[in-house]
This record gives structure tokens, sequence and C-alpha cells, in this order.
């Protein structure tokens, strides 16, 4: 997302995403992959075809400290 992206931008850019993601929960229940219990929800063991969130692969591109100038700060504990 830009840093100045305002807030049609943001909803224009993040609709597509956010159906993606209740269509596959649609799929996940529909195939009986998924169990919602007490307000906790898992995947069945049937359910590995799913890749639920980001890929492994990613967080070696992913910050592990804020990057905005305080990182060092942080980091120094």
């Amino acid at each position: 997302m830009p840093d100045d992206a305002d807030l049609d931008e943001m909803k224009r850019r993040g609709q597509p995403l956010e159906a993606d993601a209740l269509l596959e929960a649609v799929r996940l229940h529909l195939n009986g992959d998924v169990s919602v219990h007490r307000g906790r929800t898992t995947v069945r063991e049937n359910g590995d075809d799913y890749q639920l969130g980001l890929p492994e692969e990613v967080d070696d591109f992913v910050p592990d400290r804020p990057i905005d100038g305080i990182g060092s700060v942080v980091a120094d504990e």
C-alpha cells in the first residue's frame, strides 16, 4: 500500500483480498476441513491442501524490528 493512499484507494485495493479470504473460508467450511468450537477455529487433518496465512518464505523479507528509525532503540535491550 502506498504511503499516500487515501481511504478510497485502500478500500479499492483491500476489497479483492477480502473477497478471496471469504471465498477460501467458505470452501474450508463446505469441505468440512475447518472446525469451530467455543470460538476457536482449527483446520482438520484432511485440510492439508490449504495455505493459511503467508508462506514461511516471506519471513526472509519481513523485518524483525521497526525500520522507521527507532529499530536500533528497540534492538538495544
